[in-house]
């Protein structure tokens, strides 16, 4: 710098008290202006880096323009399935699912004689049904997931839809038409982009865990109607076993939980106790981070979104449980490490659903998430009125939740009252 500060010695000046000024005529009061500058851009240094740690935080907790289902945020618990003694003895069973084709006829007779809600629940799934025999599938090559939804997700509720009316009515063209959609994706997609087992960061895998248990739920009914023949099946068994179950996530949070309902549905339709076994594990693993009052720490961390992503992350937890009775287990009161339970959870949940500003994880939520198939299983499961009801406010619920888990106002057949 020009001139230079004046020497630290001369810093005082005279015993006049006069100022001292150096060699260019510049006051040696400068040199606290420069000190005072320095430590000015110090804390602008510092307060920067703090707002770039916040902002990034904000981001894993949901912000940041991320796709709603993949916040990330805190150090995950590790997920170490161990196969249980009561997971021991359980043995795959085919066709094992949310609803049998005796049920799926059981439900038409009483949407025949107009009962509500299967009335119009069946009503509107033979709406979609035809939609979907009009447009038809539309698989991927390779299969890239980015977002909530997309044609693997529509596709599997299409499946899934032609499934349950070529069983209902006896129609060939339903089944017909659920075959080409089995078919069609089982041919084409042959490989997966985007996928990991652990990470937050493979949109794909999530997407997988949630929806391709519709898949599998179409295949087994389609079976019953005779459409699919023996190699068929084996096309498909081997796009379930070979592309979508290696794929499925590993998580700790909701991710885990949709895998391992995957991971469940896929292994017991593939004839896989080993696999079945494993994936019973982890669904015990991951109720064994539930607390004893019912809330899933996972899911209420992330603020606002808490109760949504508790809904959601629990109706995977009940799908299996729901598929669990098929195999003669009890998933439905097993007592997680916390003391945690399915009910303690699901009545955590609904304890707040009328009064979301209460929801203790969070300030001030303004309204509770949409109703999803959650509490269709709950009041089929329970019968408690406050399930029922907080199902009616949305009933029937048919292709909603853009999962495996839907139209579940029909498969479930109960009615609120």
């Amino acid at each position: 710098m020009a001139g230079g500060l004046a020497p630290s010695t001369d810093a005082a000046g005279p015993s006049t008290g006069e100022m001292v000024t150096n060699g260019g005529g510049r006051p040696s009061g400068n040199r606290a202006r420069w000190r005072w500058l320095a430590t000015a851009l110090v804390v602008l240094v510092v307060v920067a880096a703090v707002a770039a740690v916040l902002a990034t935080r904000a981001e894993d907790e949901g912000g940041g323009g991320r796709t709603p289902s993949a916040p990330e945020g805190g150090d995950e618990p590790d997920i170490e399935p161990t196969v249980r003694v009561e997971d021991a003895a359980v043995v795959p069973v085919a066709g094992a699912g949310l609803v049998s084709a005796d049920e799926v006829a059981e439900r038409v007779e009483a949407a025949e004689r107009g009962d509500e809600p299967a009335a119009e629940a069946w009503e509107q799934l033979l709406e979609d049904a035809d939609d979907a025999v009009a447009r038809g599938p539309d698989p991927q090559e390779p299969l890239d997931i980015p977002d909530t939804d997309g044609p693997f997700v529509e596709d599997g509720a299409a499946a899934y839809a032609l499934a349950l009316a070529a069983v209902g009515t006896g129609e060939d063209r339903y089944a017909e038409a659920g075959r080409d959609f089995l078919l069609d994706w089982a041919t084409t997609n042959r490989t997966t982009e985007n996928t990991c087992e652990d990470s937050g960061a493979c949109q794909t895998s999530l997407i997988i865990g949630r929806v391709a248990p519709g898949y599998v739920w179409a295949a087994d009914l389609l079976a019953t109607t005779g459409v699919l023949d023996d190699e068929d099946r084996a096309t498909i068994d081997a796009w379930f076993r070979d592309v979508l179950l290696p794929t499925t996530s590993n998580r700790a949070n909701n991710w885990g939980d949709a895998g391992t309902m995957a991971d469940v549905v896929i292994t017991n339709h593939l004839g896989d106790t080993e696999g079945l076994r494993e994936a019973l594990g982890a669904w015990r693993a991951r109720m064994d981070l539930v607390e004893d009052d019912g809330h899933i720490p996972e899911e209420t961390r992330r603020g606002d979104d808490g109760m949504t992503y508790t809904q959601g992350t629990l109706t995977y937890k009940v799908a299996v449980a729901e598929l669990a009775e098929d195999l003669g287990l009890d998933l439905w009161s097993y007592e997680g490490a916390r003391g945690g339970t399915l009910r303690k959870a699901v009545d955590h949940l609904a304890t707040y659903w009328d009064r979301p500003e209460d929801w203790p994880w969070a300030d001030g939520i303004d309204e509770p998430p949409s109703v999803g198939p959650l509490w269709d299983l709950v009041h089929a499961q329970w019968e408690d009125p406050d399930h029922g009801r907080i199902a009616e406010q949305r009933r029937p619920l048919g292709d909603v939740g853009k999962s495996g888990v839907v139209y579940t106002t029909f498969t479930t057949g109960l009615p609120v009252g």
